[in-house]
């Protein structure tokens, strides 16, 4: 093979793998998404400060090796007490793709915003 033919295969490679990060990642122009994190990647991009915090929630769960994804948390997050069902009615809400990771990032920003308002059974998993 020629150094030619490696270059274009080379920028062929290139040229897919931009297009498959567009085509299956969330799109920062489609208005609705304000916010996402890339772990393949190590990389977050963020367009509110709400949304920046979020994602750097998913980068700290990342980082602590997926604690949302762990039996422990998932345990602590089915525990949750709230005499309001604020928290009850919020988890039992969240999306079901990638549920936990979604909570933990949701729960990242209320521990750095509001800190005592996170449910105590949560506590542990942001410290």
């Amino acid at each position: 093979m020629t150094a030619r033919m490696r270059f274009y295969l080379l920028l062929c490679v290139l040229v897919l793998l931009v297009f498959m990060l567009f085509a299956l990642a969330p799109n920062p122009f489609d208005g609705r998404t304000k916010g996402a994190f890339y772990y393949q990647l190590d990389f977050a991009w963020c367009l509110t400060p709400y949304a920046c915090i979020h994602e750097s929630g998913h980068m700290v769960d990342e980082q602590r090796g997926w604690i949302s994804e762990s039996a422990e948390y998932q345990l602590a997050i089915a525990n949750v007490r709230d005499t309001n069902r604020q928290w009850r009615n919020w988890i039992l809400d969240a999306p079901e793709k990638n549920k936990y990771q979604e909570i933990y990032a949701e729960m990242y920003y209320i521990y750095l915003t509001s800190p005592n308002t996170i449910p105590q059974e949560l506590e542990e998993f942001y410290h």
